[in-house]
This record gives structure tokens, sequence and C-alpha cells, in this order.
């Protein structure tokens, strides 16, 4: 994975990673640490609760702050903010899921070199698994209806704000528009190509994203990971103040 010359000041690099396989255990390999910064925030998707024990001793040998939250009480999996800085976790938001289930997206807000940042780990409604099969159709207006509300408690803060993961549309999805409409998209400021990152093996489409607001991108690489059906996205942003 890229690494980023530590004499740039005051930056910050954001890296996501959706896990996506049960197998995945928390070591030094995943994530990578080494490939970000001390000014990382790692933002995780579908981390298996089995190995939420895992992910702290490991943040702890890192000397990593960490939060994990459940994805949804059925999903056995969850999301996670990983960061040098102190962390206080938010309320996390809660939006009406497939199958009648609720669905939560953690929030933290890390104090970064006296800036306080609100930071959003997200996995937007997928395509739901019902009797082995795929359903194509009804999860986009869940995902639109999911990207209001957190678009709503974002307009509600001053602060600025970094949001991060896997939102399962592509930037031309009505499902994604109210996040862009107010935040700026980290890869069309600062990536090159076409930013796909699924699948992992032939990536097609972007549908992992960066988008922040109070922040310019100063990079975006989608980079190979490992244990995932995904790549992963590495942005280094500096705040606008």
């Amino acid at each position: 994975m890229a690494r980023h010359p530590a004499t740039i000041p005051a930056t910050a690099s954001t890296y996501i990673h959706r896990m996506a396989r049960r197998s995945t255990r928390p070591t030094r390999r995943a994530p990578e640490p080494d490939d970000y910064d001390d000014n990382g925030f790692p933002l995780l998707q579908e981390a298996y609760i089995g190995h939420q024990k895992g992910w702290e001793v490991l943040s702890q040998q890192l000397d990593y702050h960490l939060y994990f939250q459940v994805l949804r009480r059925d999903a056995g999996m969850g999301g996670l903010v990983m960061s040098k800085y102190p962390l206080q976790p938010l309320p996390s938001l809660r939006a009406r899921s497939w199958g009648r289930h609720i669905r939560y997206f953690p929030r933290v807000r890390i104090e970064w070199e006296q800036l306080p940042i609100d930071v959003y780990t997200v996995h937007l409604e997928s395509l739901p698994l019902v009797a082995g099969s795929r359903v194509l159709f009804g999860s986009s207006r869940l995902r639109l209806q999911q990207a209001e509300i957190l678009a709503r408690e974002i307009e509600r803060s001053n602060h600025p704000v970094i949001l991060g993961g896997d939102l399962n549309s592509t930037p031309l999805y009505r499902s994604s528009r109210p996040l862009r409409d107010l935040l700026n998209d980290a890869w069309t400021e600062a990536g090159w190509g076409f930013g796909y990152t699924y699948h992992a093996t032939v990536p097609f489409t972007r549908i992992d994203h960066v988008l922040h607001r109070g922040f310019r991108t100063l990079s975006a690489e989608v980079v190979e990971v490992s244990n995932s059906d995904h790549r992963g996205l590495h942005v280094v942003i500096e705040p606008t103040r």
C-alpha cells in the first residue's frame, strides 16, 4: 500500500477497508499500520464481532484508540474506527434496514491538532441475501433513506466531517446524492483514473468512497488489500482552516 511523506504538515490520512470475510482476523497485516502515518484514521466495515477483542488488542499494541459498533443485530459484524488521537464516541445513527431490521452507523469525534472532526464509518444497504440469492430490487430506496438520515445529522454539526465506507452506489446513483450535496468527494478532487474498488479481483465499479467537509484532498489512491472482496481507498487530506 502507498506510503505518504511525513514532511507534509497538518495532514490526515483516511484509509477505508471492507473486510468481507469471516476468516479475517486482526493482525498486523489487516489493516497494515505501517502504510499510513500517525495522523491516520483507518475506517473498516464488515469487521466480525467474533474478532472484536483481537482488534482491541491490536489497537493497544499499536497505541491506537478504537471504537466498534455492530452493523445490525443479526449481522454478526460491524464498523470500526481507529485513531492515534483520542476519540469520543457519538450516539450511533439508526435507520431502517432490510427485513424490518435496524442498521447502525458508527460515528466518533476526534480531537486532531486541536480541531474536532466528526468521523463516520458507513456501510449503506447492500443487495439483501434471501434464501441464498441476492434480491436485485428494493435496496436503493433504503440506501436513500439511510443517506438522508446521515445528511441531516451532518447538517446539524459545524465541525469538519470525514465520512468513509461502502456506499453501495456509484457517484451517479440517486441514493448517495444527499451526502454528495453536502460533502466533497476525495477521489474527484485528487484521484486518477476510474477509482474502481469492486470487485477486488477485477474492479469494475466505484462504490467505496471518502467524502469530507472542511478539508482539501492532497492524494487519493485505490490500494490492494488482503481478505476482502473490495479494494481499499487511501486518502490524504489537510484542513482548510
